[in-house]
């Protein structure tokens, strides 16, 4: 997620903060790892 990773932590610390969640999440916990991978043809 080049590009996004401060607009996405921004979400999760505002998701944690407003009790949405019980721990501060990271970024890698949001996806599955094969939806992150890059492939090179």
């Amino acid at each position: 997620m080049p590009g996004n990773e401060a607009v996405l932590n921004a979400f999760l610390r505002y998701h944690h903060t407003q009790g949405l969640s019980e721990r501060l999440t990271t970024i890698d916990e949001l996806f599955a790892p094969s939806t992150t991978a890059q492939f090179v043809i």
